[in-house]
C-alpha cells in the first residue's frame, strides 16, 4: 500500500534519496532489455517530466545495435 503523496514508482534522483525504503529495478542487463514494462515506465517519465513533451508528438524508434566481432 502507499501513502498519500507516494508513488508506485519512483525514477532517477527520486529513486536515489529512497534507495533505502525501496525494491530497486534494473530493466536493462549487459545492454539487453529484460523488463520491458520498466522501460516504458521509464520512457514515459523522460517524455513527461524531463522533457516535459507531448509523447503521441514525439514518436520514437527503438533499434538493435549490430553485433560486431572482433578480429
Amino acid at each position: 500500500m502507499f501513502g498519500i503523496g507516494q508513488k508506485d514508482v519512483y525514477l532517477g534522483y527520486e529513486a536515489q534519496t529512497r534507495r533505502g525504503m525501496l525494491g530497486l529495478s534494473y530493466p536493462i542487463e549487459h545492454g539487453i532489455v529484460r523488463d520491458w514494462e520498466a522501460m516504458e515506465r521509464f520512457w514515459e517519465h523522460a517524455f513527461d517530466n524531463e522533457l516535459r513533451v507531448n509523447i503521441d508528438e514525439h514518436p520514437v524508434l527503438l533499434t538493435e545495435a549490430p553485433i560486431i566481432e572482433k578480429k
